[in-house]
């Protein structure tokens, strides 16, 4: 019962979020570190509130996500948004305006130390099939490691093919 009570509070506090204000963020911030026993309740909220809510409230929400994967960055928090960032980025930027987008971008520049290399690559490829003018920043992903480290023995392989 707890977690859904922590969704509705946080969710009603978001809701409040209508622009880029650094006290709303870090009083979000702050609930989330004290829910953190719910966190992938907290996490659906913020979800949520990127896919259903009008462009213009996107970005604040963004910053949000960014605050608690920042300051709280050795929590859950951090991979329960990983998985979902790329459709949520992509979801996000298909709703905005180019000054939006911008910042949107000076936001994903920050985020290396925080998400995988393979999320952040996701995150950029998703990005650009929407903008074609958005980099791909992050690096290519290397191929699983072990289709890398294939070995055959000669001897073994030349008995097989005679």
């Amino acid at each position: 019962m707890a977690g859904k009570d922590d969704y509705q509070d946080f969710k009603v506090a978001l809701n409040d979020l209508k622009l880029n204000s650094k006290p709303l963020i870090n009083f979000l911030t702050i609930l989330a570190e004290e829910k953190m026993h719910n966190a992938p309740q907290i996490v659906r909220a913020i979800e949520e509130r990127i896919i259903e809510t009008k462009g213009e409230h996107v970005l604040p929400t963004l910053y949000v996500l960014d605050s608690i994967v920042k300051n709280l960055r050795s929590s859950i928090y951090v991979q329960l948004f990983e998985t979902k960032l790329p459709v949520l980025f992509s979801n996000a930027f298909h709703k905005v305006d180019e000054r939006t987008r911008s910042s949107m971008f000076k936001l994903r520049q920050t985020w290396p130390p925080f998400f995988t290399n393979l999320s952040l690559y996701n995150l950029d490829t998703r990005t650009h099939d929407i903008d074609p003018a958005w980099p791909i920043t992050a690096r290519v992903p290397d191929p699983a490691p072990f289709l890398q480290n294939i070995h055959l023995n000669p001897n073994f392989h030349q008995k097989v093919c005679i």
